[in-house]
This record gives structure tokens, C-alpha cells and sequence, in this order.
């Protein structure tokens, strides 16, 4: 969130909006949230508006999903809640395909699909958007790509069910209908999304070392431990954990210019919905006790 949007009446205390830094802006849907009293209880109020319009949202948007061209429906929704409830159908398209008369020949169909649909949003991209709408065409063509090989992957290496590790082992997006709630699993873990309010800026490539990452942290966290990862800067270490998009994680992304060893920083369990850290040469005696 880069700034919240008040009521245009003077003084107003009334939050109505809030704004990434790429300027798309995503309305609360619920009331009573005012800039009143200290910061830190109004700020609590803005993170449990923010939790519940995304949620509505992406229970709207897949609801949606599939009553209107995708071209058109995906430019209906802010980034994040187009992003991930594309992936929830896609997921659920794979599942489906899995549980079909002939898994293979399905499979084999869907990866066409897969081609096809990327070629029309590359033709979409190439063509005459609003700024946020541009901005949401390029993740969106990196998310297809790597959904694209994943889908190959399946198909080469002969993957005809969902209990197999070379399907579970993918992060994936599932909507529960009967919570009314989005989760992330993998392999063995499964976490509930964190719907905190990511923008629409840019995605990082997603490779297979991207997918070690992920597989990684998300057993780590499964597990109730922490994770490092390590390497110089600029290469996406803390934009791999913020793409972990689960609630109360306690995780690390470090760049110790020093090799500062982790068992020298202590990390509590944060109230906050996701606490993945990133240090630059901090040690463990500038931080607080509690």
C-alpha cells in the first residue's frame, strides 16, 4: 500500500480506498474504517479492511471466472486478485484433467490450451492498455509461462494423478467453498492465503531454482522452523518470500554482507500476516528484546 484514499470532505477521517505505488486502487468494501485514535489501532483497522476486500474480491472474481472472455474478465480485477484466481482455476483445470476418463490425452489437450492462451495474452499485451492494465499483462504472461512448463512437465514425465510428488511438489492456489477461503499448498504443507495487498508491480522470472526456493520454505514452515535464503543482491531473494503468500510465516531472506550466522538473529512470531525479513549487515544486538 502506498496511501489510502479518504472521503473528499475536509478533515475527513474516513478511509474508503487504498493505492499501490503503480496507482491502482482497490476500494473497502466495509465500513467504520477512520483514521482515529493512535496509529497503531487505525492501522489495524486498515490491515482487517484490507484482508476482507481481498477476500470478497477474490471470491467475486472466481465466481466470475469463466462467464465472460478471459481477455475481458481478467482486466476486471486489481492485479493481485487477477493473478491469483487465475492460478486457482488453472490448478483446479489440472485436477480436473487428472480425474478425466484418459489423464494422458486430457493432459495433452490442456498443455495446447496452455500454448494458446498465452499466445492471447501476448497479443493482449501488445496492444492499446491503460498503464495498471499493461502493468498486469507482463506477470500475468510470466505466471502462463512457467504454468505452461509445469503442465509439460506433467505430460513428459508421465504425472496422471494429484497424490503423485510431481504434481504436489508445485505451489498451488485452491479455493475452498466451504470455508470461503483461498489456500496454498504444497507437497505436504497447506497454509491459508494472507490477502495482504501486494500492488500490481512486476514478477521475477520463475525458475526451477525459484521452485526450490518455494518448495523449501513452505516445508520449513510446514515444520514450524525458518529460512535463509542466501546469495548476493538483486537476485530476488526477498521477492521469492514476499511471493509466499501466507499468513504468520516466520522466515528470513538474508544478504549478511559480514556471513552473520542465523543462529545469531532471533525472530519472534509476528501478529502481522506474513514475516519474512530481509537484513543487509545487521547484527543481533540491534534489535529489540521483545
Amino acid at each position: 500500500i502506498s496511501s489510502l484514499e479518504f472521503t473528499p470532505e475536509p478533515r475527513s477521517v474516513d478511509i474508503v480506498a487504498m493505492v499501490s505505488p503503480q496507482g491502482e486502487r482497490v476500494e473497502f468494501g466495509g465500513k467504520g474504517c477512520r483514521a482515529r485514535g493512535s496509529v497503531g489501532s487505525w492501522f489495524g483497522v486498515v490491515e482487517r479492511q484490507m484482508v476482507g476486500s481481498l477476500r470478497k474480491l477474490l471470491q467475486s472474481a472466481i465466481t466470475e471466472h469463466g462467464k465472460k472472455p478471459r481477455e475481458q474478465w481478467i482486466l476486471d480485477w486489481p492485479a493481485q486478485i487477477t493473478l491469483t484466481a487465475s492460478q486457482i482455476a488453472w490448478a483446479h483445470d489440472v485436477e480436473a484433467c487428472f480425474n478425466a476418463a484418459n489423464p494422458r490425452a486430457a493432459l495433452a489437450a490442456f498443455r495446447q490450451a496452455n500454448v494458446e492462451q498465452l499466445e492471447r495474452l501476448a497479443e493482449l499485451a501488445r496492444g492499446d492498455l491503460a498503464p495498471p492494465h499493461r502493468a498486469l499483462a507482463v506477470p500475468l504472461i510470466t505466471v502462463a509461462v512457467h504454468a505452461r512448463d509445469i503442465v509439460a512437465a506433467l505430460v513428459d514425465e508421465a504425472v496422471y494423478s494429484q497424490h503423485e510428488f510431481g504434481w504436489r511438489k508445485w505451489l498451488r492456489y485452491e479455493w475452498n467453498v466451504h470455508d470461503e477461503q483461498c489456500l496454498v499448498r504444497q507437497n505436504n504443507a497447506t497454509f491459508e492465503y494472507g490477502y495482504e495487498y501486494l500492488g500490481c508491480g512486476p514478477r521475477l522470472v520463475l525458475t526451477p531454482l525459484t521452485d526450490r526456493c518455494y518448495i523449501t520454505l513452505t516445508g520449513a514452515l510446514h515444520m514450524r522452523l525458518g529460512g535463509a535464503p542466501a546469495g548476493p543482491a538483486g537476485t530476488g531473494k526477498t521477492e521469492t518470500g514476499e511471493l509466499i503468500p501466507v499468513r504468520d510465516s516466520l522466515a528470513a531472506s538474508s544478504c549478511f554482507r559480514n556471513h552473520v550466522p542465523m543462529g545469531a538473529v532471533h525472530l519472534v512470531r509476528a501478529s502481522h500476516i506474513r514475516c519474512f525479513f530481509f537484513f543487509t549487515s545487521i547484527f543481533d544486538r540491534m534489535f529489540a528484546s521483545e
